[in-house]
This record gives structure tokens, sequence and C-alpha cells, in this order.
């Protein structure tokens, strides 16, 4: 499945639960899912853009531009070529819903954590690319009720 892809089917998600998601938001919980995907099923949900170490925290590009028209406020539209998939499983809409429930800014705090995926790309240099290496050890390593075997 494409980064996209995936974007697309859990900004649809929210707006049909109308839930409020925000590009910042959309982004932790891409990253989160990730995590969620290689810790339980050793493999990552998407296969085509990586993440990038950006000043709040873990980007997929080419979502980020998909939906950068929003700002900071939550994503009031769907972009004309959005594409939606069949193949995202039900435990990725519950983590949706777990992380909204969530300040922003907590979801950003835990992609920092120090010595993680984001911290090493970053400290390297601003938006570089994180490695998936890096992201088995944030999956193992960041302890919280959103990395867990409960989304399976």
């Amino acid at each position: 499945m494409k980064a996209r892809e995936l974007a697309d089917s859990i900004v649809k998600y929210c707006k049909a639960e109308k839930l409020l998601i925000s590009n910042l938001q959309l982004q932790k919980i891409l990253y989160f899912i990730e995590l969620n995907s290689l810790k339980n099923h050793d493999s990552l949900v998407f296969d085509d853009d990586l993440f990038e170490a950006w000043k709040f925290g873990p980007v997929v590009p080419s979502v980020y531009r998909a939906y950068a028209l929003s700002g900071g406020m939550p994503i009031f539209f769907m972009p004309k070529d959005a594409s939606f998939s069949e193949e995202v499983k039900p435990w990725v809409f519950n983590l949706v819903k777990d992380a909204l429930q969530r300040s922003p800014w907590y979801l950003v705090e835990l992609s920092h954590t120090a010595g993680g995926a984001w911290d090493k790309a970053y400290r390297k240099t601003p938006r570089s690319k994180i490695s998936k290496e890096d992201m088995i050890y944030d999956s193992n390593f960041i302890h919280s009720e959103l990395i867990t075997n409960k989304y399976e």
C-alpha cells in the first residue's frame, strides 16, 4: 500500500466519523501505525515513502504536501486525486481513534523520544530520512498506550 492511500483512507474515515484531524496529527498517526506494524507484524504497512525528521516529528513529505492547504487546522478537504484502500486493517482505525483523544503535542513529544529514530535523524541533519532499523528500535523502546500489541 502507498503512504498516500493510507493517509487518504484515514482522512476519509475521520470525516465519516466526524473526527477532526490535522496534518500534524495525521503525520504522527502514520508513524505510530508503522511502529505498531513493525512491533506486531515485523513489516511496514506502506512501501513507498520513508519518513523524514522534521521539526515537529516524523513526516511523509508526499502526504504532507497533499494536505498542506489545511495548515495547522483540521483537514477540511479531500485531494482530487485521493485514493482509498480496502487493505486498511481495522486496528489502524482503532489506533486513529485512540490517538485523536490525545493532544497533538503529546503525539509530537512521543515521536521525539530521546535517542529514538526521529532524534537520531534530526540531530544528524534536519529533514533527513529516518531508517527502518531505527524505527524498529522505536517500536520496542517507546512505552506508550499507542504502541502496543493491542493493535494487531
